[in-house]
């Protein structure tokens, strides 16, 4: 199991990551790609960490994480950059989007149950329908058309909020079925 934010670290790793992480608030932009590849070689080491940076209120560091989180690829992630799908900032919210396409169907029961109980989140809208626009281009067209759609065309918040409910449905139906 690897290991995450929640179980025991090495002081010395755990002290280097923060470090790291330090790093991204820095103007050197050298300094903190060099950072960002470090800690994507951790991987699973990284993440609790890098959630914990997704909520810095440095927009650099909240980029950083963001694009950091999307280069290792952790399910653990899903939740904290479904939350930073909602980032005051665009350039997080894009990455944050970014990682969770790289995801494929990892995040997409959460970001559809953010659109259910989030009807006013506009940032949120438009972080979700890019997520689902690439991964309906990489082969979910069928189970994402109507979100899209809601996404696309609604006039009213709650015809979102039902579009994602009933491919929500649709998505633990075909899990369900798979796993059968």
């Amino acid at each position: 199991m690897p290991e995450t934010f929640d179980q025991p670290m090495d002081p010395d790793a755990r002290q280097q990551i923060a470090t790291l992480i330090a790093t991204f608030a820095s103007g050197d932009d050298v300094q903190r790609h060099d950072a960002r590849r470090s800690l994507i070689q951790m991987e699973d080491k990284a993440v609790g960490a890098l959630i914990v940076a997704l909520r810095d209120k440095k927009t650099a560091v909240r980029w950083e994480a963001a694009k950091t989180l999307g280069g290792i690829n952790s399910p653990v992630a899903v939740p904290a950059l479904v939350e930073a799908m909602n980032d005051r900032d665009f350039g997080v919210r894009w990455l944050a989007a970014e990682a969770l396409i790289s995801l494929h169907k990892h995040g997409l029961a959460q970001i559809l149950q953010a659109l259910i109980e989030n009807t006013d989140a506009m940032w949120l809208w438009e972080s979700a329908h890019h997520v689902f626009k690439m991964l309906s281009d990489k082969g979910l067209a069928d189970l994402l058309a109507p979100i899209l759609d809601a996404l696309d065309h609604a006039v009213l918040p709650e015809e979102i909020s039902q579009a994602a409910h009933m491919v929500l449905e649709r998505l633990l139906q075909e899990q369900q079925a798979a796993s059968a």
